[in-house]
């Protein structure tokens, strides 16, 4: 069965670089030739690195990729296209292996297009990345978990394709679809999210989502009110219930005393790392819990 799990790249990052001493530098194209998936065990990944350590980006060429007819040539393209558009990617210290970084690496690059949308909505559904099962080539790519928090950023430019994600037949990725509209604070989709959050606001055993899709619900504003006050009167779930209340009185405003703000800090039953879970972020890097939701 394919699971998703999220890895870090510290242990990679004192790695030998791709060009060995006495070796010519790999051209641009064999360099996103190598982003394919073959028996070369470790290739992908160092083509990653000395991509991004280019003189130029190679923007046309990656974008040319995300038409390949190897997933994991799109995935990492894609990837990188990211890693170069958003502040975060540009200046991951795990792109360079200790190098000196090119000029081009401080600034954005390029834009952020329909297919990017497309490929990083694809890398949603719950795969074999970063680990395959008996697979020696392990990809190095956390791109659930990458690509939600990049496209619950560019929720209104991605709404189209977020919404047509809502659709899917893998639970991971229409799940990943309607929290990052939620978070993203597309309210004109509140209906067309809630059907698929609410349920994980209950009590389960997936040990993260709750306190995720508190967050997420509460950036829809008042357009959530009418389904969560709804859900409310229907619900046979105390937490789910004590969680509705909450995002209910803290979107309808602020507690105006002190024994009100401690009142509401009581209906918390999603999380102890925070008193309130409508307002704090849940940090990006913790979506281990993935692999928890339902196949």
């Amino acid at each position: 069965m394919r699971r998703f799990l999220i890895v870090t790249l510290s242990a990679l990052a004192t790695l030998a670089p791709l060009a060995h001493a006495g070796q010519a530098d790999p051209t641009v194209a064999e360099l996103i030739e190598d982003l394919r998936h073959d028996d070369v065990r470790w290739n992908a990944r160092d083509s990653v690195w000395a991509i991004m350590l280019l003189n130029e980006p190679p923007l046309d060429e990656l974008h040319e990729a995300l038409d390949s007819d190897d997933w994991q040539q799109r995935q990492l393209a894609c990837d990188l296209l990211w890693r170069m558009y958003d502040k975060q990617g540009r200046r991951s210290r795990w792109y360079g292996n200790g190098r000196e970084q090119p000029a081009w690496r401080s600034y954005s690059q390029g834009a952020l297009t329909e297919r990017m949308i497309e490929i990083t909505i694809e890398g949603l559904e719950d795969d074999d990345s970063p680990y395959a099962p008996g697979d020696e080539g392990n990809l190095m790519l956390a791109n659930a978990a990458n690509g939600f928090v990049r496209l619950a950023d560019h929720a209104t430019a991605a709404r189209d394709q977020l919404l047509e994600g809502l659709t899917s037949e893998n639970y991971q990725q229409k799940f990943l679809c309607a929290l990052a509209l939620a978070r993203g604070g597309v309210s004109s989709a509140a209906n067309d999210v809630l059907p698929i959050l609410l349920p994980h606001l209950a009590d389960n055993d997936i040990r993260e989502d709750a306190k995720w899709c508190t967050h997420a619900i509460f950036q829809l504003g008042d357009a959530a009110l009418p389904a969560l006050k709804q859900a409310r009167l229907d619900s046979e779930d105390s937490q789910q219930r004590a969680t509705l209340t909450l995002l209910i009185l803290n979107l309808e405003g602020a507690p105006e005393s002190l024994d009100e703000a401690e009142s509401r800090r009581a209906l918390n039953r999603v999380t102890k790392t925070t008193h309130d879970p409508t307002r704090s972020r849940p940090q990006d890097g913790s979506m281990w819990w993935l692999r928890e939701l339902p196949k």
